[in-house]
């Protein structure tokens, strides 16, 4: 392009990108009226403006200014657009890096958007340069990382060299920072990611050479919530070399060579950012990159770089002789430390692993910030170590702050990172005398899955396959994956039909999982791994299912709502010659809650292991019992109990088991729990604030699988007129899923877990005025506020059982209402006198309430039932009917009890949540359709439903209406489901 051309083309482009977009076609028309040419090339343009510096070193129209003096057979770029180049239609110029020119393409097959990274055939006669471009393919394409750019293909068209690499949507960090210091949490969480990332490059061999703040992304597609949650991606390995351990000789190129600049503008290593044997031409390795991420964080934290100068000698003057300033006051003590050990200048004297760097830089994020939970990014990955060790070396005095602080961050367990959404903190298992021969102390975790529709996993007997539900667009699929691969295949379409309780066969070729059609009990099919037809093999069964160890067995529990009992049934494997093996009362066998249960089969044949819910006081009455299966005889096999227990697994030594369980003080929350056996001992292996759902283990055990399930929550305001339309008020990451309700005086009385338990807190409707008004060590929740505004009743487990307690408005004064054995979901009275709740007092779920001042309980349904709601007007009580366990109904009785006055349609979906209309004339719910959440109403005067809210997307776990019915307080987020897969090692 000639400079003239130049001129016309960037006045012209000016001129458009000042008009408002709707008005700049009509004026292309005007002025560019026969030159088609030249409107092209101004929409390429305004294309890639749009995009400029996405994740290169140069924006398109720096390129295009570059261009504009050159001869043309040098300026293929703008040529490029619209051409396919493989399977890739080329967009807009995005930039150009040191190793060529970089566009948005479409890829065809796919449909999705990647970076095409092309070296023009006009320099492909520079060997030095096509040998760094394909070197970058080369070690690029070898890492595999959550932080680190993913390469999808390399490839050659023509004369063009190519490389198709994933599209980041989002902003470098040089353009986030723009020269301000972040938050010490936030520079931490972009630090740690980089570490991360550095970590597996480095397990490979490859030292990246040049991370500098333009070669480190923020991903705006992946943000969490938190304006400071930021995916990182570790972009550009165009001058990464592979790693040579053994000693070499000091590098022939000086230093003066290193910053000279190619032809095509790449600088060999960025000044301000290069370690002191990089900036003396020295060899490298990998603590060259801890020195520039040094360099990185050192900025972050103060909004300038650490060593400056006029030119660039004066920079690698400073670096190899000037100490590292000072950082401000407000770093925390232990932080600074970490930077001054990142910038020593001796390499020997400074971290040696990336490794290192990341375990200080974690603990560090902890201490800052003990309520937040790293990204998921946060763990190192499989190509690296299998564990993350701590540092050997003795701290300084300045460190002793991250040292104290492990004790009671690390106390009997090891802390790893789940994916996600946060930690998973790791306790395990300390040897006893039936200590299993499998090594707990050394894990793997690694995330199979990571669009958050994982709904059940389960994993092969020799650990080869994982097969997993996916919930999308309201329908479930079933798919295949191989780990070493990572190849996915779907093998059950999706279906509008429920999948769930997956099981290998024992020689791993068939898959076993059951099916429900609404309204019909569930049915075991039975699916070749290659997919293919499927076989159904028994039609009334409700739990996953358990091989006998020679495979020719199967056991599983069913359930029968008419006589209210549930059996241990054993069958052949292809679900014939069915024989009970134990009955008890339903409620016994079939728990309430978790959908990913069943019984489990121990290795020498001789148990089947049950969860058994077990009529004594209190509400963790779940054991584990062992039924002999020759003359089945029962022995509960721990003193351990639970509130609930998912799925149970044996350790393949047949010397323990492990489950996913509820003990209470995880909130709603199912850990992994280890059980050895005979001897009893139960141990938590997971402890955090997420959910497992479900656990397979491969047949030794040196694997399990489950699904890690991670709840966002706010409180968020809706006015009754604003159907789509709400304001966020609070920001945490665990507010109001364990219930909401309003004060007479406009405040919002709710649950979080924010400080680290489930507490009850209060806020103002318009987001001041925060307070904290329960304290303890126990999970609260489930908060109603009476109509005088002197209380806030609650559900606590602060007894050792789930009873109804009492507080002032204020906080104070806290009261025990209840001592029943599970008293729960209390609400208050219209009248304000007394309070409303479910007992679990009796063989079955009641209705009851208890004054507000403590006394007598009395019953208000001598029926199974559970309470929803209570009007405000006239005091109905809104019930789940529980008479009859195959249709649940809801309804309504007098606020003296007794039977139903109003049936509500038992078509409508209304679950747990529900509340009362302000005027009492209808039942409002939460209908969740393709992972979205709205409230609806039903009339009492038996008319249709009427939808409220109209959102667009996330979840509404709980809500309450305003006393005078115009605003709508809600818990809204999201909900991600991903399986994931954790490694153990033999002893």
């Amino acid at each position: 392009m000639k400079p003239d051309r130049w001129e016309k083309l960037d006045g012209l482009f000016h001129a458009v990108l000042a008009l408002e977009p709707a008005e700049r076609a009509g004026y292309l028309d005007e002025v560019c009226v026969g030159d088609e040419v030249l409107r092209g090339e101004v929409e390429v343009l305004l294309a890639a403006s749009e995009k400029a510096g996405s994740f290169i070193e140069k924006p398109a129209m720096e390129v295009a200014a570059r261009l504009a003096a050159q001869d043309p057979r040098e300026a293929p770029t703008t040529m490029m657009v619209g051409k396919t180049i493989g399977h890739y239609r080329i967009i807009a110029l995005l930039g150009a890096g040191g190793m060529g020119e970089v566009f948005l393409a479409q890829d065809t097959r796919l449909g999705r958007k990647v970076a095409l990274k092309i070296l023009p055939a006009s320099l492909t006669n520079s060997a030095d340069r096509l040998r760094r471009f394909e070197q970058e393919a080369r070690t690029a394409s070898a890492l595999n990382h959550p932080n680190i750019v993913t390469i999808h293909e390399v490839g050659m068209e023509g004369s063009n060299h190519f490389i198709a690499q994933e599209f980041i949507d989002g902003i470098t960090l040089r353009d986030h920072a723009a020269g301000q210091r972040l938050a010490v949490s936030e520079a931490l969480d972009v630090a740690l990611q980089i570490a991360s990332a550095l970590s597996a490059a480095h397990a490979k061999g490859i030292v990246h050479r040049d991370i500098k703040p333009e070669n480190v992304m923020l991903d705006r597609g992946s943000q969490v919530l938190g304006a400071n949650r930021n995916q990182v991606k570790v972009l550009d390995f165009g001058i990464a070399k592979i790693n040579e351990l053994s000693k070499t000789e000091p590098h022939v190129e000086a230093t003066t060579r290193i910053l000279l600049k190619t032809d095509q503008g790449l600088t060999i290593g960025t000044a301000p950012y290069m370690s002191p044997e990089q900036a003396r031409g020295e060899s490298v390795d990998g603590r060259s990159d801890i020195w520039s991420l040094g360099v990185v964080l050192h900025e972050m934290l103060s909004g300038k770089q650490p060593f400056a100068g006029d030119t660039a000698q004066d920079v690698i003057a400073a670096i190899l002789r000037d100490p590292v300033p000072t950082l401000s006051p407000e770093v925390p003590e232990s932080l600074k430390w970490i930077v001054k050990k990142a910038l020593r200048k001796d390499p020997e004297e400074r971290y040696q692993t990336a490794k290192e760097l990341f375990s200080d830089l974690r603990d560090s994020l902890l201490i800052e910030d003990p309520n937040r939970k790293p990204k998921a990014e946060h763990v190192l990955h499989e190509a690296e170590s299998d564990l993350l060790q701590s540092s050997k070396q003795q701290p300084p005095p300045g460190r002793t702050r991250v040292k104290s602080y492990r004790p009671a961050l690390f106390i009997g367990f090891l802390v790893l990172v789940a994916l996600v959404i946060g930690i998973v903190a790791l306790k395990y298992l300390r040897s006893n005398k039936s200590a299993s021969r499998f090594d707990f102390d050394a894990a793997k975790l690694t995330r199979l899955t990571s669009n958050g529709k994982a709904a059940y996993a389960a994993i092969s007997p020799d650990g080869k396959y994982v097969v997993h539900v996916t919930e999308d667009a309201g329908k479930q699929s079933l798919w295949l994956r191989h780990v070493a691969t990572s190849s996915d295949q779907e093998i059950v379409t999706a279906t509008e039909d429920g999948l769930s309780q997956l099981t290998f066969s024992p020689d791993g070729n068939y898959i076993y999982y059951t099916r429900i059609h609404t309204g019909q009990p569930f049915e075991l099919h039975q699916i070749t791994v290659l997919g293919g037809a499927d076989r159904k093999l028994i039609s009334d069964i409700d739990s996953n299912i358990t091989f006998s160890p020679d495979g020719k067995r199967i056991a599983f529990l069913r359930g029968d709502p008419v006589r209210r009992e549930a059996s241990l049934i054993v069958a052949l494997a292809d679900g014939s010659d069915e024989q009970k093996l134990a009955t008890k009362k339903i409620t016994e066998l079939i728990p309430v809650g978790p959908s990913e249960f069943g019984p489990a089969w121990s290795p020498d044949g001789e148990v089947i292991v049950v969860s058994v819910n077990i009529p004594v006081p209190g509400d963790r009455n779940v054991v584990l019992m062992a039924i002999r299966v020759k003359d089945k005889t029962e022995t509960q096999i721990s003193p351990q109990r639970w509130l609930r227990v998912g799925q149970i697994c044996w350790l393949g030594d047949g010397n323990g088991l492990l489950l996913s369980a509820n003990d209470g003080s995880s909130g709603l929350n199912r850990q992994i729990w280890q059980v050895s056996y005979p001897g009893g001992d139960a141990r938590k292996v997971t402890n955090d604030l997420a959910d497992y759902r479900g656990l397979s283990v491969t047949a030794d055990s040196s694997a399990l699988v489950t699904v890690h399930s991670d709840r966002r929550s706010n409180i968020w305001l809706a006015t009754n007129e604003g159907a789509g339309e709400a304001s966020q008020i609070t920001s945490n990451k665990s507010d109001g899923w364990l219930g909401m309700d309003w004060t007479p005086d406009g405040r919002i009385v709710y649950a979080s877990q924010s400080s680290g338990n489930s507490e009850i807190w209060i806020v103002n409707a318009d987001g001041s005025g925060v307070g904290q008004l329960t304290s303890s060590t126990f999970v609260n929740g489930l908060p109603s506020a009476s109509l005088d505004g002197r209380y806030i009743a609650f559900s606590s487990y602060r007894s050792g059982k789930t009873n109804v307690w009492r507080i002032d408005i204020d906080g104070r004064n806290l009261k025990q209402l209840t001592s029943g054995n599970s008293d729960f979901s209390p609400k208050f009275a219209f009248d304000s006198q007394s309070v409303i709740f479910t007992s679990n007092e009796s063989e079955y779920t009641v209705v009851a309430k208890v004054p507000v001042v403590g006394g007598d309980i009395v019953p208000l349904t001598n029926y199974p039932a559970r309470v929803l709601a209570v009007a405000p007007r006239d005091g109905l009580i809104a019930i789940n009917d529980l008479e009859d366990l195959l249709i649940r109904r809801v309804a309504a009785i007098p606020p003296s009890g007794g039977r139903p006055t109003i049936w509500f349609d038992p078509k409508v979906p209304i679950g747990m949540n529900a509340r009362w209309t302000a005027d009492g004339r209808a039942l409002s719910y939460v209908v969740t359709q393709r992972g979205v959440s709205n409230v609806w109403n039903l009339p009492v005067d038996g008319s249709a439903p009427q939808k409220v809210t109209d959102f667009k997307s996330d979840r509404i776990f709980y809500f309450a209406w305003s006393l005078d019915g115009k605003n709508l307080a809600l818990s809204r987020g999201t909900l991600t489901n991903d399986v994931v897969l954790i490694n153990f090692k033999t002893r």
